[in-house]
């Protein structure tokens, strides 16, 4: 294994200074999900990833799981999330700054160990959602001890919405966290599969929902993406709403027997509604086109949120969105308590009723490069402050 690391980083850093010759600002090593599979983090950390090398910085990705694609030089290693590949390859994938994307608690404790092993200028995590922000309140003290533990290990908290910034700051006072959404706008055109194009580009409203897993609690009775919601609203709505669909985006397919029975139980929903010819499931196809092909409402449930990269692409297609108000979200978004099904229902027929779209063209260079900035200077300020202080945190 250490002989074709070592071959994979030499071939990608070569790559790097023959394409970007003189180009030296830093380099950072994004360690995080990357696609496929085609969720909102490992979206944001490909979008990273490529904002960083627009601005001259050189990128090594190490992905939380099989490695991404094979034709992207980005992916330096895939590190299957085995403790003992996070202790072996990060400490050989040199650079200034390692940004740590948070997904899983064996993944943190074996990065943080690989810091020991080579020291770092800077280290950087984003909590993207509430799973270790659950851990620092824990009742039990053992866990919020390490939790807390982990995290003073990072120069720089990030979290992707305020309320995950205040729990942390109540469990580390003197840690610096800072607020920055979870969210690069790309420039390039999406382009969906013929089947995907075929059932969107059909006439008529389309509500879209996604869901990174099928996520149900059989014990709770509790879909944290909210599907149900989306298919409760969608025949309560179809009836008098003649030409809706409903698309579900599922980035990873149903894995274990009680996702697929939940899955199988929802569509056998709709079809005793007789609509399963106004209905599509799509695994694993990109999400972002139908926001630009369907004359779409798109729809986020959520029982558990960070920052949705979902929503943020929808509103800048111009497509009006309906979001549960678990967190705080974007001024245009609105916003439906998640048990109220009656407001779920109204909320979408009047952004049916009301048919249109907000004008927009599109992300723009110069919106990219103001969302990939702030990210910039963080790395940029946390070096400059710890070369002042001799490299002490």
């Amino acid at each position: 294994m250490e002989a074709e690391l070592s071959r994979s980083v030499a071939q990608r850093e070569w790559r790097w200074r023959t394409d970007n010759p003189g180009e030296s600002d830093g380099s950072v090593l994004l360690v995080g999900p990357y696609p496929p599979p085609l969720g909102g983090v490992s979206v944001y950390v490909r979008s990273l990833a490529e904002a960083l090398r627009e601005h001259g910085w050189r990128v090594i990705v190490a992905d939380h799981f099989s490695g991404g694609s094979q034709d992207d030089d980005l992916v330096a290693a895939g590190l299957k999330r085995n403790p003992l590949r996070y202790l072996l390859v990060l400490p050989r994938l040199r650079a200034d700054v390692l940004h740590y994307h948070h997904s899983h608690f064996g993944a943190l404790i074996a990065t943080v160990a690989s810091l020991r092993l080579h020291k770092r200028k800077v280290s950087v995590i984003t909590l993207h959602g509430e799973g270790l922000v659950r851990l620092l309140v824990d009742r039990r003290r053992a866990l919020r001890g390490l939790s807390t533990m982990m995290l003073r290990r990072f120069d720089c908290v990030i979290a992707v919405n305020a309320e995950i910034a205040e729990t942390v700051k109540l469990a580390l006072p003197s840690a610096d966290v800072r607020v920055l959404p979870a969210y690069i706008p790309s420039i390039e055109k999406p382009e969906a599969s013929e089947v995907t194009r075929a059932f969107l580009s059909k006439s008529g409203p389309c509500l879209v929902v996604s869901a990174y897993k099928v996520s149900f609690n059989a014990g709770q009775a509790k879909d944290d993406y909210g599907l149900d919601v989306a298919v409760d609203t969608f025949i309560d709505l179809a009836t008098t709403e003649e030409s809706l669909r409903l698309a579900v985006f599922i980035a990873n397919s149903p894995a274990s027997r009680s996702e697929i029975d939940y899955l199988q139980a929802l569509e056998g929903r709709i079809g005793s509604a007789c609509l399963e010819n106004r209905f599509a499931v799509f695994i694993a196809e990109p999400l972002t086109p139908a926001f630009h092909l369907a004359n779409c409402v798109y729809l986020r449930p959520t029982r558990t949120e960070g920052d949705s990269v979902s929503v943020r692409e929808a509103l800048d297609a111009g497509a009006p969105v309906i979001a549960s108000d678990i967190v705080a979200r974007p001024e245009a978004v609105k916003t439906v308590k998640i048990g109220e099904q009656r407001a779920w229902s109204g909320a979408v027929s009047s952004a049916i009723a009301d048919d249109r779209r907000e004008s927009t063209t599109g992300a723009d260079q110069a919106r990219r490069d103001s969302s990939v900035q702030p990210i910039i200077d963080l790395y940029e300020d946390l070096a400059d402050t710890k070369a002042r202080s001799g490299g002490r945190s």
